[in-house]
C-alpha cells in the first residue's frame, strides 16, 4: 500500500537528535496542528532537509503518514526566525521565542487543525525576529502572543481589561504599546491560566 504524501506549512518548534544523524521534529503545522515527525539523516551536512528543518524555522514541508508515524520527506524554507542577523546580538528575543515554542509543545495535545493559532504564531515570530522591537517591546509582544495562545486553546478566562488584546492582528503596534500598561495584570492572568491547565 502506497503511503500518501501531505503538503503543509510548518514551524519547527524543536528538533531532538535521534539515531544516524536523524531528528525527531515537533512541528506546528497549518493543516494538522502539532505533529511529531521523523526526519532521516537531517543532521548530515549533505542533507537537503537540513536548512528547512532547523529549530525555529518556517517552511513548506512534505509529510508521509506511515504505520510508524509521520515522516518529513522534503522541506522548502520560508524563513529562519533564529537566523536573523538581528538575533545574534539579541539573545533575549531568541530565548523568549524558545519559551513560546516550549509552551506550545506543552499545551498542544494530539493533532488538530488550528489555523488561527498557526497564523498568530507566524506573525508573532516574524515580528520578534525582525529586529524592529526594542527589548521592552519584544517582552510585551511575548505577553500578547501567550495570551492569544491560551485563549485560542480555551484556557483563558474572562477579563474585560485584557479582552481587546485577543482580537485583531497579534502583531499590531497598538497591542504592544497598550499591553505595557497592563503587563502585570496580564502576567498574573497568564500564570493563573497556566496553573489551571494542570499541564
Amino acid at each position: 500500500m502506497t503511503n500518501v504524501k501531505y503538503h503543509t506549512e510548518a514551524i519547527v518548534l524543536c528538533g531532538l537528535p535521534s539515531l544516524e544523524g536523524s531528528k525527531t521534529l515537533y512541528l506546528l503545522t497549518r493543516d494538522f496542528g502539532l505533529i511529531v515527525a521523523h526526519a532521516r539523516a537531517v543532521r548530515e551536512h549533505a542533507s537537503k532537509l537540513r536548512y528547512g528543518l532547523q529549530d525555529l524555522s518556517h517552511a513548506y514541508v512534505d509529510l508521509v503518514a506511515t504505520k510508524q508515524g509521520w515522516k518529513a520527506v522534503s522541506a522548502m524554507p520560508i524563513q529562519h526566525f533564529f537566523a536573523s542577523s538581528h538575533l545574534e546580538k539579541r539573545a533575549h528575543v531568541f530565548s523568549l521565542m524558545g519559551r513560546i515554542a516550549n509552551l506550545l509543545r506543552r499545551l498542544l495535545k494530539g493533532e488538530e487543525k488550528n489555523e488561527l493559532l498557526f497564523n498568530d504564531v507566524v506573525k508573532g515570530f516574524t515580528l520578534l525576529s525582525s529586529g524592529e522591537l526594542a527589548e521592552e517591546d519584544a517582552s510585551a509582544m511575548e505577553v500578547v502572543l501567550v495570551m492569544r495562545i491560551l485563549n485560542n486553546l480555551g484556557y483563558w478566562g474572562d477579563d474585560a481589561t485584557l479582552s481587546p488584546f485577543l482580537t485583531g492582528d497579534v502583531a499590531a503596534q497598538e497591542h504592544i504599546e497598550r499591553i505595557k500598561k497592563e503587563k502585570l495584570r496580564a502576567i498574573v492572568a497568564i500564570n493563573k491560566a497556566l496553573a489551571e491547565t494542570q499541564l
